[in-house]
């Protein structure tokens, strides 16, 4: 896909946690299943709600193929662009 120029829309700010997630295709309720933490958890960490603690971020990171070390960037957020695009 490609962002529309001329668009003057700006982009969110996401945290490379949701991006990933939704990249999968995974719900909240997926990743928390396949992370072994609680859905609700998952969605307080995305929405700015709460903070995981380390060993909660390295489950995270396992569930999605990561190596543990770099769990930390989970937390980074992501400029994501929400204007028209064209495939």
């Amino acid at each position: 896909m490609v962002r529309v120029l001329g668009s003057r829309k700006k982009a969110r700010r996401l945290l490379r946690l949701t991006v990933e997630r939704q990249r999968r295709g995974w719900t909240g309720l997926e990743m928390g299943r396949r992370s072994k933490n609680a859905p609700s958890d998952i969605s307080r960490w995305e929405h700015g709600r709460a903070v995981p603690y380390d060993r909660q971020l390295r489950r995270i990171a396992r569930a999605l193929g990561w190596r543990a070390a770099d769990a930390h960037r989970l937390l980074e957020p992501v400029a994501v662009g929400d204007g028209p695009e064209v495939n």
